[in-house]
């Protein structure tokens, strides 16, 4: 019984946490000749306050995803040729939407 309520608990608490996830989006652009063009392979890392990160990169369509993401305050890193870092917070939503980002 005691293993059961444990097992329940758990589980519980998993599906409470994956719940309050959000999905952290944006898009990395580069501009030339007063044209916007997505920016792909451009590394992107989100930095806990505790000091754990993730990394991605984005796509050729200039977007990159973090998924699973706790609520809390971050800092986003593009990496690249001159390093660019954001605050953001995440809330308890689906999505959360990063401004587009200009690259060098």
């Amino acid at each position: 019984m005691t293993r059961t309520l444990l097992l329940i608990g758990v589980t519980l608490l998993l599906t409470i946490d994956l719940l309050a996830a959000s999905t952290v989006r944006g898009r990395l652009y580069r501009e030339s000749g007063g044209r916007a063009y997505p920016a792909e392979g451009v590394n992107v890392r989100l930095r806990a306050a505790q000091g754990s990160a993730r990394t991605a990169s984005s796509s050729s369509d200039g977007f990159f995803y973090f998924y699973n993401v706790a609520s809390g305050s971050y800092t986003l890193d593009v990496i690249g040729a001159g390093r660019q870092s954001y605050s953001i917070r995440v809330d308890q939503r689906d999505y959360t939407d990063i401004a587009p980002i200009q690259v060098p």
